[in-house]
């Protein structure tokens, strides 16, 4: 399994900023609102082979009345967990989980509505090999809804949605010395 890639990542604390469609991640524009009101946003296909944000493909937050239709979102994939061993310590941390990826994120948005929106293939990330228990996967998500009202849904199809695989264990790599 191999890393993914992100567009721009965006830390917690830096969510309340203006990213417009103008910034383009290989090819595709930039769909992120934080605290937009009244727009449509409509007629995109992002299919680029790198994640749009650490966020999802489409982030709408703290948004309200935005309208995304007749959109295309399609292959988004988390990041793998890294490998480590069965107990935690700064010489030998665990292996850690396997991320989550989302191709459309709305958190704490007012009256806003999807319309006529696709979206498949999205994949969790790979959980991290342990020495002998291995890490869980990510998980994969079309649709994270959290803390919206007045979500309007309609012709929303979503496909090929899945989780990553566990990391596996190095049990059988372990050798001992007589």
């Amino acid at each position: 399994d191999h890393q993914v890639s992100f567009g721009l990542w965006i830390e917690a604390d830096s969510l309340n900023n203006t990213l417009s469609e103008s910034v383009l991640v290989d090819g595709d524009p930039l769909l992120y609102r934080y605290g937009a009101s009244g727009e449509t946003i409509s007629g995109l296909s992002l299919n680029s082979p790198m994640n749009m944000t650490n966020w999802g493909e489409v982030v709408i937050l703290k948004s309200e009345d935005i309208t995304l239709k007749s959109l295309s979102i399609t292959g988004a994939r988390g990041a793998q967990g890294a490998s480590g061993n069965d107990f935690d310590s700064k010489s030998h941390p665990p292996a850690t989980s396997g991320e989550e990826a989302v191709g459309v994120r709305m958190e704490d948005c007012l009256g806003c509505s999807l319309v006529d929106v696709s979206i498949e293939d999205i994949t969790g990330g790979t959980g991290g090999s342990g020495l002998s228990a291995a890490a869980p996967a990510g998980a994969g998500v079309g649709l994270h809804v959290a803390g919206c009202e007045g979500l309007s849904v309609e012709h929303l199809v979503i496909s090929h949605i899945t989780g990553g695989t566990g990391g596996g264990t190095r049990e059988g790599m372990l050798s001992s010395s007589a």
